[in-house]
């Protein structure tokens, strides 16, 4: 039996999918820009987003039908000049629900975990971004510096009685190694316990790069192996939004749920089915 898409999966590996924009955030001067949560603050003062207040209550207010559960977590006490970058707001239908909005200062997620459908996550991401930009007191502010989609994936897996890189070869279709002789009279066991890797590609259709993450996790309480298809676009590459959103989304999605089928496809892709 041939699955054609991610959403006739009656047991997919499914943890989480994300969808991130980040822009820019100016230093309270105005003549310094941070795209990173880990700006250094012994350059000066940290970089702050000077609409962030105002654009929180705005975009509570386009968000409320859809979102009506706000969640005001710990994190928004924390001097948004020490922590730019950082969730502070969720959104979500009621306590504990799913799909759910989150926002800081310079970013914006929606995040979907079990119940998530591509095209009901396509239609809010959509709606989601025109919310900001509607939102935004200084649209001409906002200049975008990353746009991903992430899909996050989990098979619990024993790594004390089973060989991850032979689940990994059979299972997944990926592959790496180290020199045989690093065992060689070392009395170390040529079996990991443990993995962690990533691959960066660039690609056209969305322009950008997609990465593929592989590593040791968590997964309903169990260790796993976790892999992690995302889509990035930076920069120059960032389309143009929210006009450009629906392109994006679309061939984002297309060619992540193209890698995942490809990834799992064999006896991974029949105990999913």
């Amino acid at each position: 039996m041939t699955i054609r898409t991610f959403e006739r999966l009656k047991n997919p590996p499914l943890v989480e999918v994300i969808l991130e924009l980040r822009w820019r955030v100016k230093s309270p001067a105005g003549d310094r820009q941070a795209t990173s949560a880990h700006a250094d603050a012994s350059q000066g003062p940290m970089p702050v987003d000077p609409s962030y207040d105002l654009l929180v209550g705005r975009l509570s207010g386009l968000l409320s039908r859809a979102y009506p559960f706000h969640e005001k977590l710990p994190s928004a006490v924390i001097p948004v000049d020490v922590a730019p970058f950082l969730v502070r707001h969720r959104f979500r239908k009621g306590k504990d629900s799913w799909p759910l909005v989150q926002m800081g200062p310079g970013i914006l997620t929606l995040n979907d975990t079990a119940s998530y459908k591509w095209s009901d996550f396509y239609h809010r991401a959509e709606a989601l971004l025109q919310a900001l930009f509607k939102a935004h007191p200084q649209k001409r502010d906002i200049v975008v510096d990353s746009f991903l989609l992430r899909y996050l994936n989990a098979e619990p897996f024993d790594f004390l009685t089973e060989n991850v890189s032979k689940f990994l070869r059979q299972g997944l279709k990926v592959s790496f190694a180290v020199p045989p002789d690093l065992f060689e009279q070392t009395g170390v066991r040529g079996v990991p316990q443990g993995i962690n890797f990533q691959v960066v590609y660039p690609c056209e259709s969305p322009r950008g790069v997609v990465q593929l993450n592989v590593a040791t996790g968590t997964a309903a309480d169990q260790r796993a192996v976790v892999w992690e298809t995302a889509v990035v676009s930076r920069g120059a590459d960032v389309p143009k939004l929210p006009a450009a959103a629906a392109d994006w989304l679309q061939a984002s999605y297309n060619l992540t749920h193209d890698w995942f089928l490809k990834l799992v496809e064999g006896e991974l892709l029949k105990k999913y089915s």
